[in-house]
């Protein structure tokens, strides 16, 4: 009787680990952090996947199975004087538990058009910052590419599921200014600024800012260079993305910490070169911070004439 009994609890054990190892080979994983149309559309009704629509008009037409995801919620807009900070750890677990992420949620973020890109890159690295990022990809060309592929959209909006969610920090991936200067002279490390060139070489004034131009050392690529010349929803391969770092003397194996004015243009950069395995970082409080503190180093207009 013992043996039949202790037969029937080895079994049982067999049975659990063979269906872990099925659910373990068999779980949605992403095959890059930024994903294209056709593997969303052959994993859309996959349980564990949350579609996120970033954009004004998800009410006229969405992915199906897609949420409206709203950056306002996920970002701090005014802490200390400067715009654009990370949430607080408290309301960022309320809103992703409002929106239905779990521990095991896979989430796909797209943009409504190009117009948007900045607010799903500035989301990525909201949910990095979130612990989440292996579970986190960004669509390629957004609903503009999946509508050019004459794909199904739609007006329904999916029932909303609470989420239940424990956020831990992935509090090193923002840097401050004190991270940079330390960091600065070391050859393996690139700041790069992602603001249009007009921003970056001070000739464009921004009259909110005690001082315009760069920080010292830092690389101009202007945030829209990750977008393809057409059609211009689409991000570059990761071909082109590593040649556009390349291009800019940032080799591969190098540490990149990225910023702008407010850091919502620094996010582009930030998700492409985590796409082609940069170890990158993001100087959250960026130049707004920076401009006003007498003793960090810019580089200032006046400066090129000399």
């Amino acid at each position: 009787m013992l043996k039949k009994i202790e037969g029937n609890m080895k079994n049982k054990i067999l049975i659990c680990i063979l269906l872990f190892t099925i659910q373990t080979i068999f779980a949605l994983e992403f095959n890059s952090i930024i994903i294209s149309t056709n593997w969303l559309e052959e994993n859309i009704d996959e349980p564990e996947l949350l579609i996120y629509h970033i954009g004004d008009n998800y009410a006229e037409e969405h992915i199906p199975n897609a949420h409206n995801l709203q950056l306002d919620r996920l970002c701090d807009y005014n802490r200390n004087g400067l715009d654009y900070e990370m949430p607080e750890v408290q309301d960022l677990q309320q809103y992703l538990s409002e929106m239905g992420v779990t521990q095991d949620s896979k989430i796909v973020l797209y943009y409504e058009n190009e117009a948007y890109i900045s607010d799903a890159a500035r989301i990525y690295v909201t949910l990095d910052y979130a612990g989440l990022s292996d579970n986190v990809a960004v669509l390629n060309g957004g609903l503009a590419k999946w509508k050019n592929e004459e794909k199904k959209t739609t007006q329904i909006v999916p029932d909303n599921v609470s989420g239940d969610i424990e956020v831990v920090l992935n509090e090193r991936i923002i840097v401050d200014s004190d991270w940079i200067l330390k960091m600065m002279n070391e050859s393996y490390f690139y700041l790069v600024d992602a603001r249009p060139m007009s921003l970056y070489d001070g000739t464009e004034e921004n009259t909110d800012f005690v001082r315009n131009g760069h920080i010292l050392y830092a690389l101009n690529i202007p945030f829209y260079e990750v977008q393809k010349d057409e059609p211009v929803y689409e991000l570059k391969d990761d071909f082109d993305l590593e040649q556009l770092f390349i291009n800019n003397n940032i080799e591969p194996g190098s540490i990149i910490v990225t910023y702008c004015n407010t850091g919502y243009w620094a996010s582009v950069i930030y998700l492409a070169a985590k796409a082609v395995n940069y170890e990158v970082y993001l100087y959250d409080a960026s130049f707004q911070e920076w401009n006003r503190d007498e003793s960090l180093p810019v580089m200032q207009p006046v400066e090129y004439e000399k």
